[in-house]
């Protein structure tokens, strides 16, 4: 390339846009964990109605399950975490992490939903 041809202003772009690669660099990552638990999500659980297969079936694998005779109690966990990393000029790197937690509780009584609960 000649650049006595370019002119400045034309090789300063050139620079500034070259330059602007390495300033300044986000990453971001995001990490989803377990069935996202929603009030939507939890409108087609019927108290007294819904199965344990049916909330299983939605739900998929529990977090944790306690079985303690005819009663069972299923706990989902969901949690979804965003990282944003910052490197300018690869000299100052900064990092902001953000984490969103819920989960549900159900309590079933011969394999009939007995009660449920969210925590936020």
């Amino acid at each position: 390339m000649n650049f006595k041809k370019l002119g400045f202003g034309a090789v300063l772009l050139v620079s500034m846009v070259n330059l602007s690669g390495c300033l300044a660099v986000n990453v971001k990552d995001s990490t989803t964990r377990g069935p996202e638990i929603t009030v939507e999500s939890m409108d087609m659980f019927v108290k007294g109605e819904t199965r344990y297969d049916a909330v299983v079936a939605k739900m998929g694998v529990p977090s944790s399950e306690e079985v303690d005779g005819d009663k069972k109690v299923l706990t989902y966990r969901w949690s979804k975490t965003k990282t944003r990393n910052t490197a300018v000029l690869f000299l100052f790197v900064s990092s902001d992490t953000d984490t969103h937690k819920r989960s549900v509780t159900f309590t079933f009584e011969k394999d009939v939903l007995k009660e449920f609960s969210v925590v936020h």
